[in-house]
């Protein structure tokens, strides 16, 4: 017995139009999409239904217009908070970006405030202000889009600790990372990754001396 999907053939997302279910990558559903540019591509579900428009022919025009014909009158442009605004559109909009998968590739936009030539950049500063020293541009929900609301400036533990990859444990009601558990209990941090890898979390805590006070 197949697994259930949600039907997408026919439905519209932005330029791509479904014209077929393409099988599973994993445990995701692909679709068969054709752009209005004429481009068939196979894209995931999910993926469409986070906000993939096109099949890169928009991301492409948005890049051009922001990047080569922004107004920089605004004498900004050497500035860190100049720098950070670029990388965040090139993360999201340029598919050569090393980044790209994890950005663009999985529906991460910018808010068309921060987006539009040729004042998205002075929205931008307006909004979020020059970086203070030490602080990168985070985003709370690492699944929401790059707008004033989901963004900060923050350090790198917050950024760390706001990761899609950071593993998170459960104890006593409040989730902790592997570095927190070795510090309270008083070990090494390595020590305490390998016996949550190794044994997991039941019979890591069983291990454990009490907290240190």
């Amino acid at each position: 017995m197949g697994r259930p999907i949600s039907d997408l053939h026919g439905k519209q997302f932005g330029r791509l139009t479904v014209i077929a279910h393409h099988g599973f990558r994993g445990k995701h559903s692909t679709w068969e999409c054709v752009c209005t540019c004429g481009v068939k591509k196979v894209v995931l579900g999910a993926a469409l239904k986070k906000g993939l428009m096109s099949c890169g022919c928009l991301a492409r025009e948005v890049h051009s217009a922001v990047l080569t014909k922004i107004n920089t009158k605004h004498g900004l442009s050497k500035s860190r908070a100049y720098s950070v605004w670029q990388s965040m559109l090139a993360r999201c909009y340029r598919q050569s970006h090393e980044h790209f998968k994890d950005y663009g590739g999985r529906g991460i936009s910018v808010c068309n405030e921060w987006l539009g030539a040729p004042h998205g950049f002075e929205k931008f500063l307006a909004d979020m202000g020059q970086p203070p020293e030490g602080l990168t541009l985070d985003r709370r929900d690492n699944n929401g889009p790059y707008n004033p609301e989901n963004c900060r400036w923050a350090t790198a533990t917050q950024q760390v600790r706001n990761s899609r990859v950071v593993k998170y444990y459960e104890v006593n009601g409040q989730r902790m990372l592997a570095k927190d558990l070795a510090a309270l209990f008083g070990i090494k941090e390595g020590t305490m990754r390998w016996r949550l890898s190794h044994w997991g979390l039941d019979r890591t805590l069983a291990s454990l001396p009490a907290a240190v006070a």
